[in-house]
């Protein structure tokens, strides 16, 4: 029976009053800062953001 996949997660850095644009180089920083402490997704492709979400 195949295992289920680990759940990840990636940081998201939204800028302000840019019109839907992220800061990649603050979200790699935030990457190296927490890589030890959570699972943090591997793959950039999979760093979807999520606009729109409570307290964004």
């Amino acid at each position: 029976m195949p295992s289920a996949p680990v759940p990840t997660c990636h940081p998201f850095a939204p800028l302000a009053d840019e019109g839907g644009r992220r800061s990649n180089a603050l979200e790699l920083q935030i990457r190296a800062v927490l890589v030890d402490d959570l699972r943090i997704e591997q793959d950039l492709a999979r760093w979807f953001p999520i606009w729109g979400a409570p307290g964004l």
